[in-house]
């Protein structure tokens, strides 16, 4: 027979650690209102100002940060975990700003695509350039955000 100390001992202790890893994770979304603007090789420009949502995933042990950044279309994602394609990711964000730049690798004859997202968690802007296969295409986008409270459900 098993020693029911142990038993217990063993699952408070993981209890523990679970709960531990929780808290160190945070799920945030935002709702933002951009200011988004194009620039094409051939010189041309588009502006537009879109509605967003923002998903930011933070975690702090094992260390890793992912932001979406979804419209009508999505408008540019980064993560600091390397995958295949992933080149390089930098994640420079501290306490008072998440900030990411990854470069994806999408075949060899291109040049690499740059991602950078930075949302200010003082004044809630969020900034962010895609910077396509070394300049055919540059998107870049500014604006507000609010956080959304996902304990309020609608439906």
């Amino acid at each position: 027979m098993k020693n029911p100390f142990l038993l217990r001992s063993t699952f408070l202790l993981m209890a523990c650690l679970a709960i531990s890893s929780i808290s160190y994770a945070e799920d945030l979304k935002l709702q933002c209102e951009l200011q988004i603007s194009r620039a094409f090789i051939s010189g041309q420009t588009e502006k537009e100002t879109v509605n967003a949502t923002v998903e930011i995933t933070d975690l702090k042990e094992p260390k890793y940060l992912a932001i979406f950044v979804d419209a009508a279309e999505p408008l540019i994602s980064v993560a600091s975990r390397l995958r295949a394609n992933v080149v390089k990711a930098m994640n420079w964000s501290d306490d008072s700003k998440w900030e990411l730049q990854v470069e994806t690798k999408e075949a060899e004859k291109y040049p690499n695509t740059t991602n950078s997202v930075r949302i200010d968690r003082n004044t809630g802007v969020l900034t962010f350039q895609r910077i396509f296969r070394g300049g055919e295409l540059v998107t870049s986008g500014v604006g507000p955000c609010t956080k959304v409270n996902m304990a309020l459900k609608k439906f």
